[in-house]
């Protein structure tokens, strides 16, 4: 934009276009993309973003079916974690107070 109005200016002043054009800009600039020219990040990143996605809402789903149901005394996940027959750690719920 700036260099639009510098040339602009310029040839205002009465100097010839290609001279303006090569004070203002004495290099032209050719962007060349390295990697992946066509396709850009979006094959790169979404096929991640979905398996993130997938496997929260695998882990939500399941904690809040574990969390419904209750805990089964018998369970296997409550003789490893050592709580099994004993209810919760403080015997009022699930919340301790201090």
């Amino acid at each position: 934009m700036g260099a639009e109005v510098e040339a602009g200016r310029l040839i205002a002043q009465g100097t010839p276009r290609a001279v303006a054009t090569a004070q203002v800009s004495p290099a032209n600039q050719i962007e060349v993309p390295l990697f992946n020219p066509a396709a850009g990040y979006a094959t790169y990143v979404l096929p991640a973003a979905f398996v993130l996605i997938l496997q929260q809402t695998m882990m939500m789903g399941l904690a809040l079916a574990a969390t419904r149901r209750g805990p089964l005394p018998g369970h296997p996940v409550w003789r490893l974690l050592g709580r099994a027959g004993r209810g919760w750690p403080s015997g009022r719920g699930c919340c301790r107070s201090i």
